[in-house]
């Protein structure tokens, strides 16, 4: 007796992943595609002096201009092959595995890279030094969110696995519109597939532009044994500040639950 063929449990991405907390922009067209470049925003220092005194004041030197941020979209691919006996819906399967598992792999992708990318990476932002606790790692990236110090002070955009998640419980919160945020200071969160050895930050939001899900079935004369073959893909691209960008290296001790001392 055959066994009746029914759809498998729904699949959903989590929440506060890149895709449902950044910033989602719809040019209205595919020339992002090509890849983006923007002046950045926030990258200079305001100066501060005394305007009471009197002494002669004098402007500070102009500051030299920021170099502009380039991205490149990342090619996201799924390759699979079914057997043609099977009577479910294939290509809607596999088409919302390639919806719901975009963040994840395009969180990897601008964290660790690819072979031969050229593309701004989280990692690659300022180092604040040592390996420090999780809360302590947190308040460094904060606290050099909102330094006068080389860019404005400003609200932005902190990165972290749900690991890191788990032991800030109490530093985070989530805001009137659902958004995970920092508890002081309102940085938003993105919990993302990301080592959890570092948390990133940078200064504003972080803008994602999707492609359509293009969805491509072998032709009949290269199927074999009765089986299709699919090939699943979209264009993915995520820019940010790369002007005020910053990483801290994390430690969690040596408890055996993996907390901090």
């Amino acid at each position: 007796m055959m066994n009746t063929l029914v759809r498998a449990p729904e699949l959903l991405a989590p929440l506060h992943n890149l895709v449902a907390s950044g910033n989602r922009v719809d040019t209205g067209d595919n020339e992002w595609e090509n890849g983006v470049t923007f002046t950045q925003r926030g990258c200079h220092e305001i100066a501060g002096s005394c305007a009471t005194c009197n002494t002669e004041q004098t402007n500070p030197d102009p500051q030299d201009c920021t170099a502009p941020a380039s991205f490149d979209p990342y090619l996201l691919d799924l390759g699979v092959v079914f057997g043609t006996a099977d009577r479910f819906d294939i290509k809607d399967l596999v088409t919302s595995d390639m919806e719901v598992g975009t963040s994840s792999r395009l969180e990897r992708l601008i964290w660790a890279g690819c072979d031969g990318d050229t593309n701004p990476l989280l990692s690659s932002g300022t180092s604040l030094g040592a390996a420090a606790s999780p809360r302590a790692a947190l308040g460094a990236i904060v606290s050099e969110l909102i330094s006068a110090e080389n860019h404005i002070g400003a609200r932005g955009t902190v990165h972290m696995s749900p690991r890191m998640a788990m032991e800030l419980g109490e530093q985070l919160a989530t805001d009137g519109d659902g958004n995970l945020v920092v508890k002081f200071g309102g940085h938003k969160v993105i919990l993302g597939n990301y080592p959890s050895t570092h948390i990133a930050g940078h200064i504003g939001d972080i803008d994602v532009y999707l492609g359509e899900i293009y969805l491509t079935e072998a032709p009949d004369e290269i199927r074999r044994a009765n089986l299709q073959t699919f090939r699943v893909q979209r264009l993915a691209l995520a820019a940010w500040n790369t002007c005020a960008a910053f990483v801290q290296e994390v430690t969690f001790g040596n408890n055996i639950d993996g907390g901090t001392p």
